[in-house]
C-alpha cells in the first residue's frame, strides 16, 4: 500500500494483470452528497403534505389573510377607476355638483328638524336590528 498527494493507492497483484485502485475520499464525499440528495428529495416529496397541515392548523389566519388581500386588491382598482374618472375633463366637476346636491337633500331630508332626525336614528336602528340580529 502506498500513499500520494491524492489519496490511498492500492497495488493488487493477480497472477496475469496488476492493477491500482485509488481508494482516496470521493467515495465518501459522493455518499455525503448522496445523503443530502436524498433528504432533499424526501422533503420536497413530502412538501403538499407539510403545506396541507400548514392550512389546516392556520385555516382562519389564512382566511382573514385572504381577505385583507381582497380588500387591498380593491383598493388598488378602485383608486385606478377614480384616477382614470378625474382624468376625464368634465366629470370631475360634474360629480362634485351631484355630490353637493346629495348632502343638500340629505340635511333637508334628515337633519333640519328634531322629528327628523329622530326618524333618522329609527331607520339607523332598524338596519342595526336587520344586520346584527
Amino acid at each position: 500500500m502506498t500513499n500520494n498527494e491524492s489519496g490511498t493507492e492500492l497495488l493488487v497483484s493477480e497472477p496475469a494483470t496488476e492493477m491500482r485502485v485509488s481508494l482516496d475520499t470521493e467515495s465518501s464525499q459522493t455518499a455525503t452528497w448522496r445523503k443530502v440528495v436524498e433528504s432533499a428529495t424526501d422533503t420536497i416529496a413530502d412538501l403538499p403534505e407539510y403545506i396541507g397541515r400548514f392550512f389546516r392548523q392556520n385555516g382562519s389566519l389564512m382566511a382573514t389573510l385572504g381577505w385583507i388581500f381582497v380588500a387591498l386588491l380593491g383598493i388598488r382598482v378602485l383608486s385606478a377607476l377614480i384616477g382614470t374618472i378625474n382624468s376625464i375633463p368634465l366629470l370631475t366637476p360634474l360629480f362634485e355638483m351631484i355630490g353637493l346636491g346629495y348632502t343638500v337633500w340629505f340635511v333637508n331630508r334628515y337633519l333640519l328638524t328634531s322629528g327628523k332626525r329622530q326618524e333618522l336614528s329609527q331607520e339607523i336602528s332598524r338596519i342595526k336590528q336587520q344586520i346584527l340580529g
